[in-house]
């Protein structure tokens, strides 16, 4: 799979995140420093949704139980040796785009 639409441009604000599938993968976008990274949708704890989560300074935050992520990285510093896949994530056009298909796997 190559780069798919994920959503609008406008419709992803600095410090917002959301989450869908590409795919048959739960992707959540976030849009932090005016970047947008893609990681995995599903925190590793309990599974919750990150696209309900708190985008600051880098950070994906599960609303869940606060476990904190690195959007560029996928590594969580809330419980090292957790992380996120990560996944590329680009603007063009006015489209987020992100593809699945080379993802950074998180470690076991």
């Amino acid at each position: 799979m190559s780069a798919v639409p994920f959503c609008r441009s406008d419709e992803l604000g600095e410090g917002q995140a959301r989450s869908a599938m590409v795919g048959a993968v739960p992707v959540t976008v976030a849009r932090s420093g005016g970047r947008v990274h893609a990681v995995g949708a599903l925190c590793p704890h309990k599974q919750a949704d990150l696209g309900t989560g708190i985008v600051r300074a880098g950070t994906l935050t599960c609303r869940a139980h606060l476990w904190e992520f690195e959007l560029a990285t996928g590594a969580c510093r809330s419980m090292p040796g957790r992380s996120l896949p990560t996944y590329a994530a680009h603007e063009r056009d006015g489209l987020v785009l992100v593809d699945v298909a080379d993802a950074a796997r998180p470690a076991p």
